[in-house]
């Protein structure tokens, strides 16, 4: 799962409250795959597992961070870039799913409360706290890629 702000404004959150304190229904999201910023694969619970930091790569403008995790379980590979401005003024999120058969997945992200949303198409949003806005927009590449 991951976080995200820039100038001031906590645009990606996690789920707030404490799953130490919340019970029911909160406490079951707040533990759930539901209350973080993650890809969900075929309908399956993200779960922990490990994660390895394969390192950073510096770009012109910005620094590529790749992650390796088996929070899909041990058939599935995942691998998760983010690439980051080096002003922080941008952020994009890869994931890299390899298994035997077909592979599908969700993602999501929680905006802060404060912030407003607005729906700019049908693979875009727009998201504003005062003057500061911050596009959305999921890409999804479908085909085999080489290992």
């Amino acid at each position: 799962s991951f976080v995200y702000a820039c100038e001031g404004v906590r645009w990606i959150v996690e789920a707030g409250g404490s799953s130490q304190v919340e019970s029911g229904a909160a406490r079951h999201h707040l533990l759930s795959g539901a209350g973080h910023n993650v890809a969900a694969l075929d309908q399956r619970e993200p779960m922990a597992g490990p994660a390895l930091y394969l390192g950073a790569e510096r770009l012109i403008g910005a620094t590529a961070h790749r992650l390796a995790t088996q929070v899909h379980g041990p058939d599935v590979a995942h691998r998760r870039v983010f690439l980051v401005l080096d002003d922080l003024s941008g952020l994009a999120v890869f994931d890299r799913f390899s298994g035997s058969g077909s592979l599908s997945f969700e993602g999501a992200v929680h905006l802060s409360p404060e912030i407003l949303l607005a729906l700019a198409g049908p693979r875009r949003a727009m998201a504003q706290a005062g003057r500061h806005r911050l596009s959305l927009s999921p890409v999804t590449v479908a085909g085999r890629l080489p290992a």
